[in-house]
């Protein structure tokens, strides 16, 4: 596995996840390395996109800022699976931002396998409910209040994309055997 950090970019080579919700300037638990140690037996199979900083400057200057909301922006489009969380900590005003892009993107709509969106807000979140009844309701995806329940739907999504990888990548070399 590799795990991606601002301002860090690579191609997309392997089946890649980003890590959105609650930071709030470093207040917000680290709940990112405890999804990141979950996954630690996906490590040849899978970057993740992890926008919290080791170090965070909770009043950064305009340019900083810009760069790390382009970066966010950036590669929640470019993953394959984008995992939210929101946590008890506070409102997590951006990340219900990211989650209203998301869900309303051409790209981010549902495949019938599970799709590419994990949403959990801790039982005590704040806006839990406006989760369930909009995400939910509205657009069908599920609001896990459990994070190790929702990244194991996580690692069933990854295990059925990369199945599905190996059989496309079978399938073509079996097309261009026939070719030959």
């Amino acid at each position: 596995m590799i795990e991606i950090n601002p301002p860090m970019s690579v191609p997309n080579e392997r089946l890649t996840v980003f890590l959105a919700g609650s930071i709030n300037n470093g207040v917000s638990r680290d709940w990112q390395s405890e999804v990141v140690g979950l996954l630690h037996d996906f490590a040849d199979d899978i970057i993740i996109y992890n926008p919290r900083r080791a170090s965070w400057n909770p009043d950064p200057d305009p340019e900083f800022l810009s760069l790390q909301i382009k970066w966010e922006l950036e590669h929640i489009v470019r993953a394959d699976f984008v995992f939210f969380y929101f946590d008890e900590a506070g409102l997590s005003p951006v990340s219900m931002l990211e989650l209203g892009l998301c869900v309303n993107s051409h790209a981010m709509r549902l495949p019938s396998s599970g799709g590419r969106l994990i949403v959990v807000a801790h039982p005590k979140a704040p806006r839990r409910t406006n989760l369930q009844v909009t995400i939910a309701g509205g657009f069908g995806v599920p609001v896990f209040s459990d994070l190790k329940l929702s990244v194991f739907t996580l690692r069933q999504r990854i295990q059925e994309a990369i199945r599905q990888r190996q059989e496309a990548q079978q399938d073509f070399h079996a097309a261009c055997a026939e070719i030959v």
